[in-house]
């Protein structure tokens, strides 16, 4: 057991190793200092109840309290302790017990930042500030319970998909508590979440041929093209947006488009490049782009035509435009990319290949074409570019 009597710069000095570990206190029994891997200090007490369950409340921030003001928490503690009384259920004792707003602090700093997407992150953002920080924010961690998850829960019932992001946030965070010992159960897990209807839409070939006229008649070509490399590709909008040229190989008999381990969705766990097969009429068509690009860019395939040295990060409304022109006004972008694996499928590829072109990380995800199969197996990416462009 590593002790040591605690002074001010002695806890401030303290380092993170790459892992969690404790540090006591020689002058005031069980009391100690918690350090994070990422170098967080908290201050804790460690008792036995009169059940002998062994019982960690927390004191408190290294970086809020002096070791004095830590010390006299813990004999606090102490006291309730001889006393007969287990101190983290008095209220009057852990008065500075953790509250929701210090968790979700935490929580960004620790899970949400390091672990995952920039863009994850600042969904979590979103959803804390929109329907979780005015609910718990002064809320203590432990006295969040099960009704009052299922409160809010119920109060987003009007929008169910919303509802079940934010109790999937609040379940993380809890889950992150009962790591840090702030809590000792994940009421979110006892509730139930609302069925959501997956939305997927599908392109006839008619469909397909009038949408493929109407990109060759708008005149916002670097929207038109981009669509066209989605619709080729089953890639993501985010991936086509940020699409560089230096990751295509365009002149290989075999083209291929490089996504960087870290631009891949998911968490970074995602550590290998993903090389998507380009078929030879896609390479054609974004040589040809190249070639009657108005907007130079060395960087990016589509570059913005209003932030110089930025790539385009929107085309909705020309996007609006185009499927109203044909009719197909419920058709969202995704859904392009739905229309890709649902050619290939009826194309007789397997759902193995089809995940492999998709950049799917676990094949559960393209198990849900399994339904649209009916044809025999062959090649993925000439048979989509081959009927698309056909239509």
């Amino acid at each position: 057991m590593n002790k040591h009597r605690f002074n001010n710069s002695f806890v401030d000095g303290l380092r993170p190793n790459g892992r969690d570990y404790r540090v006591w206190d020689t002058h005031t029994t069980n009391l100690n200092v918690r350090v994070s891997a990422k170098g967080v200090k908290t201050y804790y007490f460690c008792y036995r109840n009169s059940d002998g369950k062994q019982q960690w409340p927390r004191i408190g921030r290294a970086s809020a309290l002096t070791v004095d003001q830590a010390r006299k928490i813990a004999r606090e503690i102490q006291s309730a302790v001889d006393q007969g009384r287990d101190p983290l259920e008095d209220r009057n004792v852990t008065s500075s017990a953790p509250t929701m707003q210090e968790l979700w602090r935490d929580y960004l700093a620790e899970h949400a930042r390091p672990k995952k997407k920039a863009s994850s992150a600042a969904a979590d953002e979103r959803l804390w500030h929109l329907h979780l920080s005015h609910r718990f924010n002064a809320t203590k961690v432990e006295d969040v319970s099960v009704a009052s998850v299922r409160k809010m829960h119920s109060d987003m019932r009007s929008t169910p998909g919303a509802a079940n992001r934010a109790l999937a946030l609040l379940s993380m965070m809890m889950s992150f508590a009962v790591q840090n010992e702030w809590r000792v159960d994940n009421p979110c897990k006892k509730v139930q979440r609302y069925p959501e209807r997956k939305m997927e839409r599908y392109l006839s070939d008619l469909e397909i041929a009038a949408l493929w006229k109407a990109l060759d008649r708008d005149h916002d070509k670097c929207a038109t093209t981009m669509i066209k490399v989605l619709l080729l590709t089953g890639a993501r909008r985010g991936e086509v947006m940020k699409m560089r040229w230096s990751d295509l190989d365009l002149a290989s008999p075999t083209p291929t488009w490089t996504l960087a381990a870290g631009e891949q969705k998911g968490e970074r766990a995602v550590t290998r490049d993903f090389v998507r097969p380009l078929d030879p009429m896609v390479a054609a068509m974004l040589n040809e782009w190249k070639r009657n690009l108005q907007v130079a860019s060395l960087q990016w395939v589509f570059p913005s035509d209003r932030k110089q040295g930025s790539h385009r990060t929107c085309f909705k409304y020309a996007w609006h435009r185009i499927r109203s022109s044909v009719g197909i006004e419920d058709v969202r972008i995704h859904d392009l990319r739905h229309s890709y694996a649902s050619i290939a499928v009826n194309a007789g590829a397997s759902l193995e290949a089809i995940g492999a072109t998709l950049g799917h990380k676990d094949i559960r995800t393209t198990l849900r074409y399994a339904h649209l199969k009916d044809q025999t197996l062959r090649g993925v990416v000439g048979a989509v570019s081959a009927s698309v462009l056909k239509a």
